[in-house]
């Protein structure tokens, strides 16, 4: 899989795009899973404040009608809402000596604090499903000490217990989610093969490029070139091989015309003939290195030739 990823340039592109959506659509998903839960936490949890205040509401005018009867249905009508898992109204200490109730006091340590502080509290429970529970103390007003008269004003008379169901909420948060993951995913998949054929678009000439060389090493020719239709940096570099293409066949036929003449500067120094001399040039360093040294040589190799004669006279 690496091997194949590293073979070419647009599936290194691919990779690195790939791993990069997938990095920013995960970030992206818990950023928004975070916002949104909080959000609709937050919308939640005002709506049921709103409801347990109307609950409260009603049930505190029952109540105040001192008949049993009516708060008994008022608990009953709260407790039916759609959404509502649990409804109690906890009793004080002072309610249940007062009217003999024969319903036992509290244990639960959150009704224990309301009844203690006199101040609300809105716990998040998972226990049993996912639950928000709003514990509110019911305050004894001059309305109260009509029926309450061991209690003064002031007093909690009861804490109302109420839990809400959050399944609801959940379960269409979660299908939000999942539709935007779902969306994200096949917009993420169709960007994925928009880039593919861009990338694939793009890189087109660089194949060409390479598949240009491969066959002029094959079939090489005096005026074979590149052909690359492309004004970008791929194009540059073509038009820039070609160039230097030129140059070393340039250069390979100054090398070509040094060495014939070079040929033939050697036959006529084997007929005899030392006076000619290699005039051809060449911008290679290596070929002028070579057409001096025969020059130097055959002119070293007249002028002793020269000298065995003079002296070869002398002595007759």
């Amino acid at each position: 899989m690496i091997k194949l990823i590293t073979s070419k340039i647009r599936y290194k592109i691919m990779a690195l795009m790939i791993v990069l959506m997938t990095i920013s659509s995960i970030i992206g998903m818990l950023l928004i899973y975070n916002n949104v839960s909080h959000s609709s936490y937050e919308a939640t949890q005002k709506s049921l404040n709103m409801l347990n205040d109307a609950i409260f509401q009603s049930l505190r005018n029952a109540m105040n009608t001192g008949d049993p009867a009516v708060i008994a249905h008022a608990e009953k009508q709260a407790a039916e809402i759609k959404g509502i898992d649990r409804l109690v109204v906890e009793k004080s200490k002072k309610l249940i000596e007062l009217f003999g109730s024969k319903t036992a006091y509290t244990t639960d340590a959150e009704v224990l604090k309301a009844m203690e502080t006199k101040e609300n509290s809105t716990l998040e429970d998972n226990t049993n499903g996912h639950k928000l529970r709003m514990i509110k103390p019911m305050i004894a007003t001059d309305e109260c000490l009509v029926c309450h008269s061991n209690q003064s004003k002031g007093d909690v008379i009861g804490v109302l217990d109420l839990s809400f169901s959050m399944e609801a909420s959940d379960e269409s948060l979660n299908s939000l989610l999942l539709s935007n993951m779902l969306i994200n995913t096949l917009l993420g998949w169709i960007t994925i093969l928009v880039i593919f054929f861009l990338v694939r678009y793009i890189s087109k000439p660089i194949e060409t490029l390479q598949h240009s060389i491969h066959a002029m090493m094959k079939f090489s020719s005096a005026e074979q070139q590149i052909i690359v239709d492309s004004n970008d940096e791929i194009g540059d570099v073509a038009k820039s091989f070609n160039i230097y293409l030129n140059h070393v066949r340039e250069v390979m036929r100054q090398d070509q015309l040094v060495v014939e003449e070079a040929e033939e500067v050697i036959q006529m120094a084997k007929t005899g003939f030392f006076n000619y001399k290699i005039s051809a040039t060449s911008t290679n360093r290596i070929t002028n290195d070579l057409k001096n040294t025969i020059n130097s040589m055959i002119e070293e190799l007249n002028d002793k030739i020269f000298l065995f004669l003079v002296k070869s006279l002398i002595v007759q």
